[in-house]
């Protein structure tokens, strides 16, 4: 390929959960007739199922594998090791993706020029008060929490910060990533020696470094509507208020039975986008393949 317009990036770890939502996610891209100027790159750390490295290449993925960022807490920091890669693409414009993403649109038309693009949290997460403390203790006192996440009760205790974002998808220009990539690793490291704060938090790390690195370097910044990281995981009362939302990417994370199609939410606008993905991919329930992944998967859960 030529130098590409965009690069779509995700890394896939070893458990048969990520496996079996990496054949999916690159099942569900095959689907939206990407422009050949797009480069999907596939990044593994550990085993990558032979199942997948085959789907990869069907579908014109570069697959590379990188070392892991750690271990423990640290593990959840994966998604930086990418970033090198990426970067090496040349690309305009990077969509970096976790693996339990399924696509009703092309997630390459989410990046703008300029701008770091993600969505706020859907909750508090990590709670307020530890955040503003690791605001505190990283030096910026000043910066107040401001945003009211989507999916939490309207209260001013459940305030965060706008740049605690989810880290499920982020879309922005290569020519930003070259700086934020250094700055977001060396925010992700302090907040892995915040343990005695964060106890069970300290997962998030790779979130909260983002947000630490975007107010060391003040990138500018436009958040994603909800609709293009719409979480599928919640209780049913958060869905309460968003019953005419029609979302374009969901973040399904465990919720796929074992026919393979992901489960609804008993909202009806967001369940018929749901549906309209189970559509597009239905051929994937008949596949061998994804069937295997799938079983695997579920026994794990199981």
């Amino acid at each position: 390929m030529t130098q590409p317009d965009h690069v779509i990036s995700f890394v896939v770890d070893d458990a048969a959960k990520f496996q079996m939502q990496a054949w999916l996610f690159l099942h569900s891209l095959s689907k939206l007739g990407l422009s050949p100027r797009t480069q999907i790159l596939l990044v593994h750390c550990g085993k990558l199922h032979d199942a997948v490295r085959r789907k990869a290449e069907t579908c014109g993925a570069e697959v590379t594998k990188v070392d892991r960022f750690g271990t423990g807490a640290s593990a959840y920091c994966n998604k930086l090791q990418q970033l090198p890669a990426v970067l090496a693409t040349q690309a305009s414009y990077a969509v970096l993706c976790d693996t339990d993403l399924g696509f009703l649109i092309d997630p390459c038309t989410l990046t703008k020029p300029d701008v770091v693009r993600a969505k706020p949290v859907d909750k508090t997460n990590p709670a307020p008060a530890l955040l503003r403390q690791i605001l505190d203790r990283a030096g910026f006192a000043d910066t107040q929490l401001t945003q009211m996440p989507d999916f939490a009760a309207r209260d001013p205790s459940n305030l965060t910060h706008r740049l605690n974002c989810n880290g499920g998808l982020y879309a922005l220009p290569l020519d930003l990533l070259r700086d934020l990539e250094p700055a977001w690793r060396r925010w992700a490291e302090f907040s892995l020696t915040q343990g005695d704060l964060l106890g069970r938090a300290l997962i998030h790390s790779d979130q909260i470094g983002f947000c630490l690195a975007m107010l060391d370097l003040g990138l500018a910044y436009d958040p994603l509507e909800a609709e293009d990281n719409f979480p599928l995981h919640l209780p049913a009362p958060d869905y309460e208020a968003h019953q005419t939302r029609a979302p374009r990417v969901l973040h399904y994370h465990r919720r796929i039975g074992p026919d393979g199609q992901v489960l609804p939410t008993g909202i009806p606008a967001i369940d018929s986008r749901i549906s309209l993905f189970n559509d597009r991919v239905a051929d994937a329930r008949t596949d061998p393949a994804f069937q295997s992944l799938l079983a695997a998967a579920l026994t794990k859960v199981a």
